[in-house]
């Protein structure tokens, strides 16, 4: 049976949810779907993306998504390893939404309108990010988590909008950890339109 993954491939989010696909090895489909309309709103009632369907189960939001397929199929586990790893991965995972999102993806949506300023406070925004990953390889310990598969999504998005990656050129934590997981099977996988 199928996971399918409704959305778009462009989506930092449904980036995520594919990342979690290919990480796991998890046989899946990414299929469109059409804003607002009544199936949308059937798989997400906020009609937003992305959606999952795997046989009778329907789920909307992307660490929802993740949660379940980490439990569902076997393979690496991307939860983390005890309860403080867990944490600090549901920790991340939830900044990646509540503060990166409206830092370091939103302001990037449309690249003609490209605000400099914009561009200084995504860098100010992934700082914290830098000073966790100093601590760890990963954000939540020593291992991939959904966290940074929430994260790295919503970075390459910016650099390939922005044009260029000298914004986050300071980070040198951040920079050491991307070059580590763009190097992994699975981003080049899920580059849009793959």
């Amino acid at each position: 049976m199928t996971v399918t993954i409704h959305g778009f491939a462009p989506s930092t989010y449904v980036r995520t949810a594919r990342l979690v696909c290919e990480e796991k090895g998890i046989a899946y489909t990414l299929s469109p779907v059409e804003f607002g309309s009544d199936a949308h709103r059937a798989l997400h009632p906020y009609a937003r993306i992305p959606a999952m369907t795997h046989g009778k189960v329907t789920l909307f939001e992307t660490l929802a998504i993740g949660s379940y397929l980490n439990e569902e199929f076997g393979g690496q586990d991307l939860e983390g390893q005890g309860a403080v790893e867990r944490a600090r991965m549901l920790g991340w995972a939830s900044a990646a939404i509540d503060y990166l999102a409206p830092a370091v993806v939103r302001p990037f949506i449309r690249p003609e309108t490209i605000d400099p300023d914009a561009v200084k406070t995504a860098t100010v925004a992934l700082g914290p990010v830098d000073a966790a990953l100093g601590q760890a390889r990963f954000l939540a310990g020593d291992q991939l988590t959904l966290a940074d598969l929430f994260v790295l999504p919503q970075i390459l998005h910016a650099e390939k909008t922005i044009g260029h990656d000298e914004w986050v050129r300071p980070l040198e934590n951040v920079c050491r950890w991307k070059r580590v997981l763009q190097d992994r099977p699975s981003v080049t996988a899920t580059e849009a339109g793959g």
